[in-house]
């Protein structure tokens, strides 16, 4: 969990530094598994939907595991926020790479 935080932690700097990031995560799965659920719940669907409209994968990973620390979940809504933060993980250690990349390449080497 400390590594997924580092990464995350680090994500969070590279996307905010360079404004880049892939529009390929949906929402709609954790959307419509929590569909109905109580408005607490449903603030915090949608505050993640913005942040990951936002690219802004780092806030959405530390909001799905708010929401997936709520006891009472169903296997699908628990298999939907699993399934978006190992997405915005890969976002942000696409956008981590590609940052060093440049880097790399900037610096000459």
């Amino acid at each position: 969990m400390k590594k997924v935080m580092q990464v995350i932690m680090a994500g969070m700097v590279v996307v905010a530094m360079s404004g880049c990031g892939q529009k390929g995560i949906s929402t709609a799965r954790l959307e419509k598994s929590f569909k109905g659920s109580e408005s607490a719940v449903q603030a915090s669907v949608q505050a993640i939907a913005k942040a990951v409209e936002q690219q802004n994968y780092a806030a959405a990973v530390a909001e799905l595991h708010k929401l997936g620390a709520r006891a009472n979940l169903t296997a699908e809504q628990q298999a939907a926020i699993k399934d978006l933060i190992e997405q915005a993980i890969k976002e942000i250690q696409a956008a981590a790479e590609k940052k060093a990349e440049e880097l790399k390449k900037a610096l000459g080497k």
